[in-house]
């Protein structure tokens, strides 16, 4: 087996961008693991909408458990209002509430998703974040 030194490993791993594929790298070896994660962790990409909030849940709880450590690679954070498209169509995308929510059931997802942000923000180490959309 030829070896290659970790800066030619780490110059082709960044040409992988699909997470799968970053996080498959990362189960090779322990070398591996070392230098895929922080291309794996560079960007976190989370939907707030209705459907999604358990997701946020469990990514606040993976976080509370110890494995944070790994925000410290972070470089990008994209908050993401509302359902993609599951395939082209004219019609618009899934809101982030739905209509049939009476008043007070709106105030009190609001409240859930500020709340949760929060958390979300505050578990990122201090100046890691370059990019916040």
């Amino acid at each position: 087996m030829v070896f290659l030194p970790s800066d030619v490993l780490l110059l082709i791993f960044d040409y992988v961008t699909v997470k799968t594929d970053l996080t498959a790298i990362c189960e090779v070896s322990k070398g591996y693991h070392e230098l895929a994660l922080p291309l794996l962790c560079r960007e976190v990409c989370l939907t707030v909408w209705i459907l999604q909030l358990p997701k946020l849940k469990r990514f606040l709880q993976w976080n509370s458990a110890g494995t944070n450590a790994h925000l410290r690679h972070t470089r990008s954070l994209i908050i993401e209002r509302s359902a993609p498209p599951s395939e082209p169509r004219l019609e618009p995308t899934q809101q982030l509430v739905p209509d049939d929510l009476n008043e007070e059931e709106h105030y009190k997802y609001y409240d859930e998703v500020a709340r949760l942000l929060f958390e979300t923000l505050m578990i990122f180490p201090e100046n890691c974040l370059h990019t916040f959309e």
